[in-house]
């Protein structure tokens, strides 16, 4: 019977959170191309705007999330509690905008109106709350996958 080592077992860990974030990031994408008539994206490209915002997601997210969440608490001093939680949101919303922005950059996801620029960063938000909710179960999945190709590639003795 095998162990895991540390290193290992992240290496495990960053695998399965990356690729359940993209799977559920290309089906976000296709399904944002289906509901939403300002913003096309084929099969083709939603792989690649999946990808370059998983990247964007794991790596600008937490970046630009820590310097908004610093001056939304800036603002909220001295606030009522729902002028505080409408800032929240607003910072949240300017993390989506951001990453929207990214996306739109590098990928041939296409904006047919102006303002879609603006309201497609809004579904990223639903995105990420739905995927918040289903994560541990996208996880779980991709962890059964990935353990059973790694048995496979250790000629089955773990």
């Amino acid at each position: 019977m095998s162990t895991q080592s540390s290193g290992s077992t992240n290496t495990r860990n960053w695998v399965i959170r990356l690729v359940s974030l993209y799977v559920f990031s290309y089906v976000a994408f296709i399904v944002m191309g289906l509901f939403n008539s300002s913003f096309r994206v084929g099969l083709f490209h939603a792989f690649w705007a999946a990808l370059i915002f998983t990247l964007a997601t794991v790596f600008v997210k937490p970046i630009v999330s820590s310097f908004a969440q610093k001056t939304a608490e800036g603002l909220k001093q001295g606030k009522t509690s729902t002028v505080g939680r409408i800032i929240e949101y607003v910072a949240v919303y300017v993390v989506a905008l951001v990453i929207w922005w990214i996306v739109a950059a590098f990928t041939a996801a296409e904006n047919t109106h102006w303002w879609s620029m603006f309201v497609a960063p809004l579904f990223l938000m639903v995105a990420w709350i739905i995927y918040d909710i289903v994560d541990e179960s996208i996880e779980r999945t991709v962890a059964k996958g990935y353990d059973a190709a790694a048995r496979k590639l250790d000629g089955g003795n773990s």
